[in-house]
């Protein structure tokens, strides 16, 4: 307890054969009545209603909601940073630059394998970007359309649900074959 009796304490440890329990509780209150904060009990089940911890390690997450939140700015402003194998051991000016992806309050950032980047913010959409920084895909201004820097189509493109474009080669009476774009009803 954190005063000499039980009537004058707000937090309480107990043991007891049901496991280890942690209580807050006003002066007014009876233990009994007490709102437990954290349950360890015997049976392996670990119940707590808060966890604070500098690095966790866990084989899987189950379910619930991971709440990003920054104690230090009063909001949720945190981040998650995922990294390819272990993440670094120590926290510097680079850490965040060594994670593969960054989820935060402003949208996703992910890091390519060729030094680009595909990132979704949530005020200017998504944007996709070379080695070089250089913005190759885009939401356009308008925020209806895709803005493409240089685009390969492999197989077709379908405009709407009747006019599809395709690479066609074309044989001349001499046989030479020409490359070129055609368009065909769908």
């Amino acid at each position: 307890m954190n005063a000499a009796n039980e009537d004058q304490s707000t937090e309480v440890l107990c043991l007891n054969e049901r496991g280890i329990c942690f209580a807050k509780k006003s002066k007014e209150t009876p233990l009994e009545k007490a709102e437990y904060t954290s349950v360890w009990a015997l049976d392996g089940t670990f119940d707590a209603q808060s966890i604070n911890v500098i690095n966790l390690s866990a084989d899987n997450i189950k379910n619930g909601v991971l709440r990003l939140y920054d104690e230090k700015s009063n909001n949720e402003t945190g981040k998650l940073l995922i990294f390819e194998g272990p993440a670094p051991a120590t926290v510097d000016a680079t850490y965040d630059e060594r994670s593969i992806v960054e989820i935060s309050s402003t949208g996703i950032n992910v890091k390519l394998a060729n030094g680009g980047q595909f990132l979704v913010d949530i005020t200017n959409g998504f944007k996709i970007k070379n080695p070089m920084g250089d913005e190759v895909v885009s939401t356009a201004a308008d925020g209806d359309s895709i803005a493409f820097t240089k685009t390969t189509i492999l197989k077709h493109i379908d405009f709407g649900n009747d006019l599809r474009g395709l690479v066609m080669d074309r044989k001349t009476s001499d046989g030479k074959t020409h490359r070129g774009i055609g368009f065909i009803k769908i």
